[in-house]
């Protein structure tokens, strides 16, 4: 388990290690800006901070740290190789520099006293004064996108604890995916991911966005092939009182049109999926099987923990319509 930080007014200390400023002299500051000119191509490097470091088991004996955070898949001894190289070439008589790659937490308190001395241009926007103070919100990541594949689809629901930002991110909302694999992430964690993503933290409830690379820029929903009209999440629900918008942000329409019927078997777990619905005949209610937490007006028909459950199957209609 990671060490939890303590930060005092001049320092933080990491499990065994506490760090504070580093001197600012000629020599440091010439390691510095060979550092900024070695990594400033760099996409995997998004911030470096030079600070002091003492064991705690060797207090009052303090040594240079360098700090990286790296974006999400960089190769991180390929990065210490060539920084431990870098400053070989400025400090040949064998001084150690202690080197740290640093998770988002640690980072985030490091970055409460330190300013980086480089920031990666992609990353600016992410840390400015008008989303500082939402990073430590919460996000739901889908489990392919927390596997390792790209966050390419994106929603913002009205949030429900104080601390959830309402924003669901997923790499294909059409394709079915265990909810146990998915994951919650801070804010921070996903603009390390996506740092162009920070324009956008501040959308309303009923935004969706999408793009179709990490290469492009986020885009509203409503300018994707094939996915129809825009969001309209802040239109009332003229038929569907309790239902939750899917990954569109799109409710469902009034008509049958684009319906594809899902067939209910006693003894067989209820389908379930981004774009599956399911209308109650008792009292006309439409449920999504996406919602965290949501039932019909009659009770017949309830999502809630990743799973649907459906009293009367007879007065239940299943269907999938993206």
């Amino acid at each position: 388990m990671e060490p939890q930080p303590h930060r005092s007014g001049t320092s933080v200390k990491f499990g065994y290690y506490r760090m504070m400023a580093a001197p600012d002299g000629e020599q440091e500051r010439e390691l510095k800006r060979r550092l900024v000119a070695h990594f400033q191509n760099d996409m995997g490097v998004l911030a470096m901070y030079l600070t002091a470091i003492e064991y705690v088991n060797t207090p009052d004996q303090h040594a240079l740290a360098l700090s990286f955070k790296l974006a999400f898949g960089a190769k991180e001894s390929q990065v210490i190789a060539q920084a431990g190289d870098v400053y070989a070439a400025l400090y040949p008589r064998g001084e150690t520099l202690h080197m740290f790659c640093q998770s988002d937490k640690n980072e985030y308190e490091i970055r409460r006293l330190f300013d980086p001395f480089y920031q990666n241009p992609r990353r600016a926007d992410m840390l400015g004064k008008k989303t500082r103070l939402h990073l430590s919100m919460t996000a739901h990541v889908s489990a392919s996108c927390v596997s390792g594949k790209p966050l390419l689809e994106a929603v913002r629901e009205e949030p429900i604890l104080p601390n959830e930002s309402g924003w669901r991110f997923y790499t294909d909302s059409s394709q079915w995916e265990d909810s146990a694999n998915a994951e919650t992430w801070t804010l921070y964690q996903v603009l390390n991911r996506s740092p162009e993503f920070a324009e956008w933290l501040d959308a309303p409830a009923g935004t969706a966005l999408w793009r179709l690379s990490p290469k492009n820029k986020w885009q509203p929903l409503a300018g994707k092939a094939g996915h129809g009209e825009p969001p309209r999440a802040k239109e009332p629900f003229k038929r569907y009182g309790n239902l939750i918008p899917d990954i569109q942000g799109v409710s469902v329409p009034a008509d049958e049109e684009g319906r594809t019927a899902l067939a209910l078997r006693p003894g067989v777990a209820p389908p379930m999926g981004i774009h599956v619905y399911y209308e109650c005949l008792g009292c006309g209610e439409v449920v999504s099987s996406a919602a965290r937490e949501a039932k019909c007006r009659c009770g017949n028909i309830a999502v809630a923990g990743g799973q649907v459950a459906v009293k009367d199957l007879a007065k239940a209609h299943a269907f999938k319509q993206k």
